[in-house]
């Protein structure tokens, strides 16, 4: 279901008898993803979102089906851009209650259908008309020069620590199939467990950002990689920039809190066939006919790099929208980049145009790290190749006690872990199962590593353990109800589990 042209900002609110059935019958069914569950344990309330379409579902007592469910009035109208394709993707899922597409509803092509809480729901064609008067205004000219200033200075900062990265590659002994590792301050006890998978005959290059000095220091003592820091904080993007820049054979990145279980796939991934742009292990369903990589484990090829700047445009793995937003990182400043007009043009190749010509943004309202590339070198003739069949699905777990694998974000195997959104555990307040689960996979990493670390990881072992018990978990219950859940929802076998939650050997 592609989202209207240009948005629609209201989030329509349903009334349900119960939040975590309907939010389950949404993701299941309708196939929403579940974003949130909202006030306390059980969850009052839920947002569900496909692809721009946004609803608000609200626990109602009574709340249940019409007596007459045909027809208006409607309960909530949502305007996508492909009435048809939406029509049909229902129709696959078994849908309920789902009409026929007319035009007698809101005037253009629409359907009714009708949710497990009896509301009724019109999905229509976009209105340009009805666009026109509630897309989001434009940026004036002010906004749009201090825009492109701030643009300008972030990218000034970084110019220099460009250069110095560029000093380090050159000066390394060995530049071929290199795997980077990158983290900022206060993550080495999951850089320490991430490293620990990674076979000693790999070429692995550790980056730091903005990292202390006691950090710098433990690494140089205790990490047998090359490592270079950055001393300006930057994320994973600007990370990503750097490499595209500078290296010129082909490379790989592992997340530090992907841990590849199976040694022998480093060199698996390095296999690359020249047709292809890189070889990931993660992917998710564009919507749109091809699937895209995720980063967390990825070898990239530099011939795809060089053929889609030959082709006129920035080979640029960034994240990008119309504006130039800034991309959230708390440390300092960072923006996305605006697509030029040659990249929009190769982009609405294989993307819809939106209401204003341009190509359909994903993942709501920007291209996350890499998408744009991976599309400009898929137009190109350089597509993704999966070396492992592993589905991302982007979604915030539903319930902590699930032990269906299709609730969690990403797919787990005996050869890879991947840990969905760790560092955003605090965010979970709302769902204090889902909150204390991350808490737990976040004591059990720096539990083991701590009295090894720099002193301020002992204050974070801490004050996880006391997160902990405010989630009602009990620390010395942590790491085995992280265990159960690798077993139960992950369907991994005890024996992985505990490779995952290994103590990381300290070695000579």
């Amino acid at each position: 279901m592609s989202p209207a042209p240009g948005g629609v900002p209201a989030v329509p609110c349903l009334r349900v008898s119960n939040v975590e059935t309907a939010a389950s019958y949404y993701r299941d069914v309708l196939g929403f993803e579940v974003v949130a569950l909202l006030g306390g344990h059980p969850p009052g309330f839920a947002i569900v979102r496909r692809q721009g379409a946004a609803l608000l579902l609200q626990q109602v007592p009574g709340a249940g089906p019409r007596p007459d469910p045909a027809g208006p009035p409607w309960d909530a109208v949502l305007l996508v851009g492909d009435v048809e394709a939406a029509h049909r993707d229902l129709q696959l899922r078994g849908a309920a209650g789902l009409g026929d597409i007319t035009g007698r509803g809101i005037g253009w092509d629409s359907f009714d259908v009708q949710d497990c809480c009896g509301n009724l729901i019109c999905v229509g064609h976009a209105s340009e008309v009805f666009l026109e008067r509630t897309r989001p205004p434009r940026q004036s000219p002010v906004t749009q020069w201090r825009s492109r200033w701030q643009r300008v200075r972030s990218a000034r900062e970084e110019r220099e620590q460009a250069k110095e990265f560029q000093q380090f590659y050159e000066n390394l002994e060995d530049k071929r199939d290199i795997f980077y590792m990158f983290f900022t301050s206060g993550l080495l006890h999951w850089v320490v467990h991430a490293e620990s998978f990674v076979p000693r005959d790999t070429n692995l290059v550790l980056i730091g950002s903005a990292l202390t000095s006691e950090e710098r220091e433990w690494i140089g003592r205790n990490l047998d990689r090359p490592f270079h820091h950055i001393r300006l904080p930057v994320d994973d993007v600007t990370a990503w920039e750097f490499l595209f820049a500078h290296n010129r054979n082909n490379f790989g990145w592992v997340d530090i809190d992907c841990f590849v279980l199976n040694g022998g796939l480093f060199k698996e991934m390095t296999a690359l066939d020249p047709g292809v742009s890189m070889n990931c292990t993660w992917s998710w369903d564009s919507g749109y006919g091809f699937r895209l990589a995720n980063t967390h484990f990825l070898f990239v090829n530099t011939e795809t790099i060089r053929a889609v700047e030959a082709a006129g445009v920035p080979a640029s793995p960034s994240t990008y929208d119309w504006l130039g937003s800034p991309r959230g990182f708390l440390l300092r400043k960072c923006f996305a980049k605006v697509p030029t007009d040659r990249q929009r043009e190769l982009l609405l190749r294989i993307l819809p145009a939106d209401g204003e010509g341009r190509p359909q943004l994903l993942e709501g309202n920007y291209y996350n790290t890499l998408l744009v590339y991976q599309m400009l070198a898929r137009v190109l003739g350089y597509p993704i190749s999966q070396v492992r069949d592993l589905v991302r699905r982007c979604g915030i777990p539903v319930d902590a006690d699930s032990t269906d694998p299709e609730h969690w974000p990403e797919d787990m195997s005996p050869e890879l872990f991947h840990l969905f959104g760790v560092s955003y555990s605090k965010n979970y307040d709302s769902e204090p199962g889902i909150r204390a689960l991350y808490l737990a996979a976040e004591y059990a990493m720096v539990e083991d590593t701590a009295a090894r670390l720099p002193p301020q990881y002992s204050e974070h072992l801490e004050k996880v353990s006391a997160d902990l018990v405010q989630a009602g978990l009990p620390p010395d219950k942590a790491r085995e109800r992280f265990r159960q859940h690798l077993i139960a929802a992950r369907r991994l076998d005890a024996g992985t589990a505990d490779q995952i939650l290994r103590v990381p050997p300290v070695r000579d």
